[in-house]
């Protein structure tokens, strides 16, 4: 248990000392800019599925993520990212904006800390349930050839949450193979808590939400599971650009407010990334 609690703060870019916490939403941490501990990486993600915990936002609705990051050789790091929900009309939902540090405390353990605030596009009243403050710790460790992590998420707004992920994670890579410079592929497993306030991070996203979920009336701040996932992630990188795609299977645990036990569901994610390393 000691163990366990030591391991609190951040993940790592797979290849530098500097650590980038997941995007928001459906989440998937970045990859370290080769042989460099500073630099941009501008990618677009499309989620053939919005979802967040478990939880799902439409029906089979897609979603598209462009995101925009700079990391500094002190540690020093911030993004900028944006929503696009496609039952949404016009279909931009929101951005939001990350500032942060990352480091390591050995090589095998790494951290950030970071805090990010969501801005909607459309006014967010009184009545609207969202939480678009957002401070988070996340860290990785090394054992042997699997990665542990923890990504701690305290949410606030008018009312609290907070969320906590653990995953284990196996990280595969070879270089130099059928043509490009490298090839990745983490299959990982995670397990997501929660207080159940937490389902309503993201409000409505301006469209109607599964009322299963909509209205989560239970105040506590403990901690009840949430869903488990599985995902595989394939990257093949040449040169700056890399192209990502992965399958994630979902299985959300029910929660005291919800009337029905969420069903099990998978989907298909993939990104373009481009990798800029500054001297």
């Amino acid at each position: 248990m000691k163990f366990l609690i030591a391991l609190l703060w951040a993940m790592p870019f797979f290849a530098t000392s500097q650590a980038l916490p997941p995007a928001q939403l459906n989440s998937t941490p970045p990859t370290a800019l080769p042989d460099s501990s500073a630099g941009w990486e501008i990618r677009l993600d499309y989620e053939a599925r919005t979802t967040y915990l478990g939880r799902e936002y439409g029906h089979r609705d897609y979603c598209l993520n462009p995101q925009v990051s700079y990391s500094a050789a002190s540690g020093l790091y911030g993004r900028l990212e944006g929503l696009y929900f496609s039952p949404v009309r016009p279909g931009y939902v929101y951005t939001s904006l990350e500032l942060g540090y990352a480091g390591e405390l050995t090589d095998s353990w790494s951290y950030s800390l970071s805090g990010s605030r969501t801005f909607y596009t459309g006014r967010v009243s009184k009545r609207d349930s969202v939480l678009r403050n957002v401070l988070e710790a996340y860290t990785q460790y090394g054992l042997g050839p699997v990665a542990l992590r923890l990504d701690y998420n305290f949410l606030f707004d008018r009312f609290y949450a907070h969320t906590l992920g653990l995953t284990l994670a196996v990280p595969l890579e070879k270089t130099h193979w059928l043509g490009f410079d490298k090839v990745s592929f983490t299959p990982a497993a995670e397990f997501d808590w929660g207080s159940s306030l937490a389902l309503l991070r993201f409000g409505t996203l301006a469209a109607p939400l599964d009322q299963n979920f909509a209205r989560v009336d239970q105040p506590s701040l403990g901690l009840v599971p949430l869903v488990y996932e599985f995902s595989f992630p394939l990257e093949v990188q040449r040169g700056p650009l890399a192209l990502n795609l992965a399958g994630h299977l979902l299985a959300p645990l029910r929660v005291r407010s919800e009337t029905y036990a969420p069903p099990t569901f998978g989907y298909l994610s993939a990104a373009i990334i481009l990798r800029l390393p500054t001297k």
